[in-house]
């Protein structure tokens, strides 16, 4: 510094900070020095030599890496370290990372917790005194104050752990942050190259091994392949053939025509045509001359030949490939197929002529069980009716005697119609198990079917002091249910079982029995107000859904529910699991007590379910049991005819009382004038039986043994043409079974001479028949006996006023269907 007068007063010299550049300096160099491996194994190596020029700012750094295993929590294994001897005690070789309190590991698994870098102080040296005593530090020589915990990290998931002491003689402010966020992220980065880098060199080196197997495996295979494969010039030389070529010797052109069989040659100069001159693919059948054992006997090899031509790229012929295969065995396989099929056809036509006489078999046994059944029925019926009404009488001097014979006769009927209810139960059975139960859709209205269901029972209820009502629910109302398609036998048949079952357990323990007809649009979750217990549905028919059908229409489907409510003895838990199973009652007890097969629910069960539903209870012991089911459905429009098929109800609730047998007859008496039958019947008993019983109810009754005499009679009749002043003659009780002539071959013939004028109008008749199979009503049905809906609105009319009765039945039920068949033709 040079004062005024030229003399020099001082020195001034500019001090400047270096200490931040140099650090900063050194620390982009340590991250410079850092790079991508070829795998993890090496990265971890390398990240510590990038360090070791880095004293200052990295005394010490550890680096653990995580395992998962396939069991257990992951591990954290030693890799690499520096500034620290590699026997020092805190650096354990391996940890559970998740229970591990030995040397670095539970700042590990602190870390994993939070994914984010963890900073740990060296609070008086007490850090570095547990973890690192007697260490020679690098760098400065002196413990760090500070340590800091980092993720190495590949994307999501965690791979290892840097430990690593910081600079002590720098603070750790913004500077030395900074550069541990700039180490991570640099870290991750070049972790993760490394990742791919592996992944892409472990996926190379599969592809080449995978190559170089699937060229030995092509070459292996092409020699071992039964095909022949080869590939030949447009002049016929083969440039490669496998060994089964060979074999053959199929050299085309030279070799292979002197192979073909003489009669096939004619047909390879074609193919060979088409190859080359129109180079279309070609694949064809050939015989060559070469012989081989076949069923015995020795034969000519066939071939099948596929041969590709293959153009180069001025669209000329360069080469020909393709392949021929031995079919000789699968030829001859063939031929044994087709002998085979036709053995097959014969064996099912002679199984379906078995199955057949098992069925006439069948029916005819059936047939000899329901006739005396239905001759016992209607025996203890007259018995009851005839001493009912001398019980009127003011003579009471045989009143113990009359009660004793009512008492028996009621005893007859309850166990005739126990046994029919078994012989039905096994025969449905049977049909179950053969898959030749049918659902069949049909017109009807399911509230008309409910109430002549449950008028089977009127009898049987009041014998037993059960008051009954059949209650229309409001969701029927309110859904405007009136016709719609549906199997009206099958839902019946369900109907029927609950009743049945519901008489049983009231009987001498309740007083009432209510059964509930409801619908809905979805599957009913309560019935009758009762929150139903359904049984799983296993049916394999279940799980379609029926009314998809084309029989079905395309009306809207609904949701047919039916209940049956009793005062009965309820059931408890375990015994509502029983139910519902092949031959299973709710307790052993109930077999002794009251009787039964243990089919019925089951047949239930599985009838419902045919038809898309289901069927459960609700139940508590002491309190009665309510048994629901429902089915599916179609809305229908009302048949062009209406007035021909039974009536719909008026009310929408049946109750009171049953009427008795008795009441019945006399109702049905008194409504209507003497009526004319002809009873055609071949058994005396049932014959004689029937007729005492229609005669009682003021009927006049004629009889015929067989068809033939029925027919004979009918021409005495005011229905044959010319004796219109002949016998009257109002309905035709006709059994099927008969010598001479059967029942449906009679109705046919009675059609054919009404079709043809000889009987100038429709006879009603009713099919009184023990056999009640599907295929026999149907013989009925085409006999022209009961109604069809494949008929026109003419013949569906007459076909009204005709009608069928399976044996056993009570007369009442038989009354009703006359009645309802005079109603008709008046």
């Amino acid at each position: 510094m040079i004062n005024p007068d030229g003399k020099t007063e001082g020195f001034y010299n500019s001090v400047l900070e270096s200490t931040t550049p140099v650090i900063s300096s050194r620390r982009t160099k340590t991250l410079f020095a850092l790079n991508a491996s070829l795998s993890k194994e090496a990265f971890w190596h390398d990240v510590m030599r990038s360090f070791e020029s880095n004293g200052n700012d990295i005394p010490l750094a550890v680096i653990y890496s995580l395992e998962h295993q396939t069991e257990g929590g992951p591990l954290c294994k030693y890799q690499a370290s520096i500034g620290i001897d590699h026997d020092h005690s805190t650096l354990v070789p391996c940890g559970d990372l998740q229970t591990s309190a030995e040397g670095l590991i539970p700042y590990f698994r602190k870390v994993f917790a939070t994914r984010g870098p963890l900073s740990l102080p060296n609070d008086a040296g007490t850090l570095a005194d547990r973890l690192f005593k007697g260490n020679h530090w690098r760098g400065f020589g002196i413990p760090s104050s500070r340590f800091v915990v980092l993720p190495l990290s590949a994307g999501e998931g965690i791979l290892g752990f840097l430990f690593w002491a910081l600079n002590p003689r720098r603070p750790h402010d913004e500077d030395s942050k900074q550069f541990v966020e700039l180490l991570s992220k640099q870290l991750q980065s070049l972790l993760t190259s490394t990742v791919f880098l592996e992944q892409a060199r472990l996926n190379q080196k599969k592809l080449e091994t995978e190559l170089a197997l699937a060229e030995s495996r092509f070459k292996t295979m092409a020699e071992l392949n039964p095909s022949g494969m080869y590939y030949i010039s447009p002049r016929g030389e083969v440039l490669y053939g496998n060994d089964t070529l060979t074999a053959l010797k199929c050299k085309f052109r030279r070799s292979f025509m002197d192979a073909v069989h003489e009669d096939d040659i004619p047909m390879m100069q074609r193919e060979w045509h088409l190859l080359t001159a129109e180079q279309s693919t070609r694949s064809f059948e050939i015989r060559v001359r070469k012989k081989k054992l076949l069923n015995g006997e020795l034969k000519h090899v066939t071939i099948l030949a596929s041969a590709v031509p293959e153009m180069d790229e001025n669209g000329l012929l360069k080469s020909i490939s393709g392949t021929t295969m031995d079919i000789s065995e699968i030829k001859q396989a063939h031929e044994n197929a087709v002998e085979l099929s036709r053995l097959q056809r014969q064996s099912r036509i002679e199984a379906e002529e078995a199955k057949a006489a098992q069925e006439r078999h069948i029916d005819i046994t059936s047939h000899e069980m329901r006739n005396p059944l239905s001759a016992i029925l209607q025996s203890a019926d007259s018995i009851w009716t005839t001493l009912t009404e001398y019980k009127s009488s003011p003579n009471d001097s045989i009143s113990n005697l009359l009660d004793a014979t009512l008492e028996s006769a009621s005893i007859i009927t309850l166990c005739a119609q126990q046994q029919n209810r078994i012989l039905n139960d096994v025969l449905t059975l049977s049909k179950l198990d053969s898959g030749i139960l049918p659902v069949t859709a049909s017109l009807a209205q399911p509230l008309v079917i409910a109430r002549d269901t449950l008028k089977m029972f009127e009898g049987e209820l009041q014998s037993s002091n059960i008051e009954w009502k059949l209650v229309v629910d409001e969701t029927y109302k309110q859904n405007t249910i009136d016709w719609v398609m549906c199997d009206p036998s099958r839902l019946s048949q369900v109907l029927i079982n609950l009743m049945t079952n519901a008489i049983k357990f009231t009987r001498n323990v309740g007083t009432s029995i209510t059964a509930t007809i409801g619908a809905s649009e979805t599957k009913p979750p309560f019935i009758a107000g009762k929150k139903i217990d359904w049984f799983p549905s296993t049916s394999s028919g279940a799980k379609r859904d029926l009314t998809l059908d084309s029989e079905w229409g395309k009306g809207q489907q609904v949701f047919l529910s039916f209940a049956v409510r009793d005062t009965g003895r309820g059931l408890n838990e375990e015994e509502k699991k029983k139910l519902f199973h092949r031959f299973s009652q709710a307790s052993p007890r109930t077999h002794v007590e009251f009787g039964g097969s243990g089919l019925g629910l089951f047949i239930s069960r599985e009838l419902t379910e045919l038809q898309g539903g289901e069927i459960g209870v609700a139940s508590e012991s002491g309190k009665g049991s309510t048994f629901a089911f429902y089915v599916k459905g179609r809305r229908a429009a009302a048949p062009e005819v209406e007035d021909t098929l039974p009536h719909r109800p008026k009310s929408s609730a049946v109750s009171n009382v049953a009427p008795s047998s008795l009441q019945i007859g006399k109702d049905l008496e008194s409504n209507h004038a003497p009526l004319n039958v002809l009873l055609v019947e071949d058994n005396l008993i049932n014959q004689k039986v029937l007729q005492k019983q229609l005669m009682k109810h003021n009927y006049q009754v004629q009889v015929a043994n067989h068809g033939l005499e029925a027919i004979e009679y009918l021409e005495t009749t005011n229905w044959w043409r010319g004796n219109e002043t002949g016998k009257q003659l109002d309905v035709v009780l006709m059994d099927l079974e008969m010598p001479v002539m059967d029942g449906v071959s009679c109705a046919r013939k009675i059609r054919e001479l009404q079709r043809e004028g000889t009987i100038t109008h429709h006879i009603p008749l009713i099919a009184v028949t023990a056999n009640a199979r599907k295929e026999q009503i149907e013989s009925t049905m085409e006999a022209g006996m009961v109604r069809s809906s494949a008929l026109s609105s003419k013949e569906l009319a007459n076909q009204a006023q005709d009608d069928v009765m399976t044996k056993p039945f009570e007369i009442s039920q038989l009354l009703r269907k006359i009645e309802r068949l005079k109603t008709l033709r008046t």
